[in-house]
């Protein structure tokens, strides 16, 4: 049994084997291109998710950062319209010395009803 193959049997049979090589290559090809489709589409869901998270988180940093900023002002308004300490002390000490409310209020800029409520704790203190 001798095969006596001429040349066109030989290419012939050559292309035979590349078209089932270039088929068996396309189907390996087709299956890894399914698999980066959904690799694709996995990715974009979880950036989409990641987007809206992060827009959330924007919106909530700019919450926080504008309840800040009315912390802020409420703080240096309410230090503006509060004596400093030292002006408290300096009545107190006043006062001590028997000083009259008057004198307190024109020396320390405080009002009335503080100079009266730290004479009345004091002369409070001073029973006990």
């Amino acid at each position: 049994m001798v095969f006596d193959w001429t040349l066109q049997q030989i290419i012939i049979a050559a292309l035979v084997v590349f078209q089932l090589v270039c088929l068996f290559y396309i189907a390996g090809l087709k299956s890894s291109i399914g698999k980066l489709q959904q690799t694709v589409s996995r990715l974009s869901e979880e950036q989409q998710a990641m987007l809206s998270g992060s827009v959330g988180l924007g919106r909530k940093l700019f919450e926080v950062a504008t309840n800040l900023n009315h912390l802020e002002q409420s703080q240096a308004d309410l230090q503006q319209s509060t004596p400093n300490d030292k002006a408290i002390e300096q009545a107190a000490k006043m006062l001590q010395k028997g000083l009259s409310v008057e004198d307190v209020i024109d020396s320390c800029q405080i009002s009335r009803g503080e100079a009266e409520l730290l004479r009345d704790m004091m002369s409070a203190n001073a029973i006990h």
